[in-house]
């Protein structure tokens, strides 16, 4: 079954480049289809249905680190054909693990990257970047604006999870969702500058 998703982030705070990891607000939308729904949106506002024993594409974040703050809402929608989609919104407050690249400090640009992955295999599952709603993010709450400038260009990647401990032949599917930032090299040169002058 595809699943398509959507990354938004909402907030980017500090970016740790000794320990490898950044804080992040981000919002996670998924959806997919859901035939034996279909053209039952007269009945929108009074459906019942049972998500606790429905299937459901068990997502989660890979890369996060220790105790992350989440909320999941899930509604059900229907396009102008009445085609029913099942949508599962996911806010995560948190740090994340980031390989960064230190070679070129500091004139570095480092990928920030979210990677939402399932936990079933990828032959029941296939994560796709929504085609109605792209990607984004919120610019104007970065916290780490004046040591960085943050790129409004996202890419993504879709990759595969081997499972090793729980089941060493099962592969799982994921999408990672990457923004950029550069260092700004004026606020470290300058604050060296200072620090030279005190001596």
């Amino acid at each position: 079954r595809q699943v398509y998703i959507c990354v938004v982030f909402m907030k980017i705070g500090e970016i740790d480049t000794i320990k490898e990891q950044f804080a992040a607000d981000v919002l996670i939308k998924a959806k997919w289809r859901e035939p034996e729904l279909d053209h039952m949106n007269a009945q929108e506002g009074r459906l019942q249905y049972d998500w606790a024993n429905s299937w459901t594409p068990k997502l989660y974040i890979e890369n996060t680190i220790g105790e992350s703050k989440e909320n999941v809402y899930q509604m059900i929608s229907f396009n102008e054909v009445g085609h029913a989609f099942l949508f599962e919104k996911r806010r995560v407050s948190g740090v994340f693990l980031e390989n960064l690249e230190l070679n070129h400090f500091p004139f570095d640009v480092q990928d920030l990257t979210i990677t939402v992955a399932s936990n079933l295999s990828s032959a029941e599952i296939r994560l796709v970047n929504d085609p109605d709603e792209p990607h984004r993010i919120n610019k104007q709450s970065f916290i780490d604006e004046q040591e960085w400038f943050l790129y409004k260009h996202i890419e993504t990647e879709q990759k595969e999870l081997a499972c090793e401990y729980t089941d060493p032949g099962s592969i799982r599917p994921a999408l990672s969702v990457k923004c950029r930032a550069a260092r700004r090299p004026a606020y470290f040169i300058w604050n060296i500058f200072l620090v030279t002058v005190r001596c």
